[in-house]
């Protein structure tokens, strides 16, 4: 296999609608995961794969003169024998498979077809895949364009260390066979003018140098420098390539720069260059003239800050949040509507019960009594000796003997009744307030008289219940002013 080229590719992706797909292929990112960390030759190019353990076959349209395909596969030694075979064909005519250099495990980003030196002109290569149980994985193809050939969108370019574009310091060079350069001396520089809406920067991690690890900075189109880091892995036993060292914000559509100072040196890591992948880019160095992407606004930092938001972006946010705001006014205005409502029902219901006309004790002249407790007379207070409880002549309060904890107690106390009340005063006696209403002692059924109480004086409302099984009529309680 020869070198590539010094120019850019186009890179297409294993998921673009453009490849297509014949046969049991299959895509899972539980095993997308496991694949990705596999192997000394890079991770997965946007993290999708393609693969089949069957006999399958894809096929991919282009214009130009070169085509790769690049996936995944074990390359043990010697090859199992349920290692898959595949044949790549342009236009029918089939092209010679490439060896393997073995190196006994799985790797990424490995070279399945390598197509060059074609007509210029529209082609269709396909890989015809026969399976004995072990995956044929695709990951990404790579070609080369027809000059100034048209794109309803820019495309991904994969750009050449070599371009005239990148312009080196001094320091930079050549990393043994590999077309990559690299340096190891503080404070050089790189610079790189492109066209795009991003670039990510990949390298290699070269065996035989130091591992420690080293700074750099990266800035674009003059904003402040953004730092990253890098370093070699413990007993390599080979390079590592296709490591990603940096991938920019997304930026504005356009003519970009992107300066590059390595802060390393000689007993640390090595900074090399083995291609950018450029989103949106150009291939013959001037602006599209077909497509003007939406994204115009340039970040604050466009070297590391998060990507701007677009003018149709902008507008779903600000009509979100109108509508939004427009909801929460109405709600609260709802509720509060709700609150006032409930509390003008209440303040006139309140206002109801307060029109009623207070009542005056008949025996304390001016002295207010509850509506509620009725026109009733107040008790004379005296002074009982029961043993169940104390009732003091002071107090209309009875006191509980710890023997009836618990139970509510009601008391006969004696009565000045008007005149014209068949019934006589009574002394005072004390019962349970049951549901029975048993009679006291020493109390007959229907001897009559008044039966007073010295709790809220509120009943359940019962048939029969005006009158104790006594005969006394009960009567709620009064209070006087002190």
């Amino acid at each position: 296999m020869s070198e590539d080229p010094v120019t850019k590719f186009v890179v297409v992706d294993d998921a673009h609608p453009l490849v297509q797909y014949t046969g049991d292929w299959r895509s899972d990112p539980v095993n997308i995961s496991l694949i990705d960390e596999l192997g000394t030759n890079g991770h997965l190019y946007n993290h999708t794969l393609q693969w089949t353990t069957t006999n399958a076959s894809l096929s991919f349209s282009f214009s130009g003169p070169w085509v790769q395909l690049y996936g995944g596969k074990n390359t043990n030694e010697p090859p199992s024998e349920r290692a898959p075979s595949w044949e790549c064909r342009v236009d029918g005519e089939i092209f010679p498979a490439l060896e393997d250099p073995f190196n006994g495990e799985w790797q990424n980003n490995w070279l399945l077809c390598d197509l060059g030196l074609l007509p210029d002109g529209p082609h269709t290569i396909t890989v015809n895949v026969t399976s004995r149980g072990e995956p044929f994985a695709v990951d990404y193809l790579r070609y080369i364009p027809t000059p100034n050939l048209a794109f309803d969108t820019p495309p991904t370019l994969f750009v050449h260390p070599y371009v005239s574009e990148v312009m080196y310091g001094p320091s930079w060079t050549r990393l043994g066979n590999e077309p990559v350069r690299f340096t190891d001396k503080t404070g050089e520089t790189l610079d790189f003018a492109f066209i795009g809406t991003s670039v990510a920067w990949y390298a290699i991690i070269p065996i035989g140098f130091p591992t420690s690890r080293s700074r750099a900075t990266y800035s674009i189109d003059g904003s402040p420098p953004t730092p990253f880091y890098f370093q070699g892995f413990p007993r390599m036993t080979s390079s590592r390539h296709n490591e990603l060292l940096f991938e920019s914000a997304q930026l504005p559509y356009g003519k970009h720069n992107l300066s590059v100072v390595f802060y390393g040196n000689a007993v640390t890591t090595p900074l090399s260059l083995q291609y950018f992948v450029i989103e949106n880019g150009s291939l013959n160095g001037t602006l599209s003239q077909y497509w003007t992407p939406e994204a115009s606004t340039a970040p604050s930092n466009p070297g590391g800050a998060e990507p701007s938001f677009t003018k149709a972006q902008l507008i779903g946010i600000i009509a979100g949040a109108s509508v939004a705001g427009l909801i929460i006014f109405l709600l609260v205005g709802y509720i509060i509507y709700l609150r006032r409502s409930r509390f003008a029902i209440r303040k006139e219901a309140a206002a109801n019960i307060m029109e009623s006309k207070p009542l005056v004790s008949p025996t304390t002249p001016g002295f207010i009594i509850e509506p509620f407790a009725g026109a009733y007379p107040p008790a004379t207070p005296t002074t009982t000796g029961s043993p169940d409880m104390q009732f003091s002549s002071s107090s209309s309060k009875p006191s509980f003997s710890p023997n009836r904890r618990g139970t509510a107690l009601v008391t006969e106390e004696t009565l000045e009744l008007p005149q014209g009340s068949q019934s006589s005063a009574r002394t005072p006696q004390s019962r349970e307030n049951t549901f029975s209403m048993s009679p006291t002692s020493g109390s007959e059924i229907g001897s009559g008289g008044v039966l007073y109480y010295h709790d809220s004086g509120v009943r359940l409302p019962r048939d029969n219940l005006d009158r104790d099984y006594s005969g006394k009529e009960r009567l709620p309680p009064v209070y006087t002013p002190d």
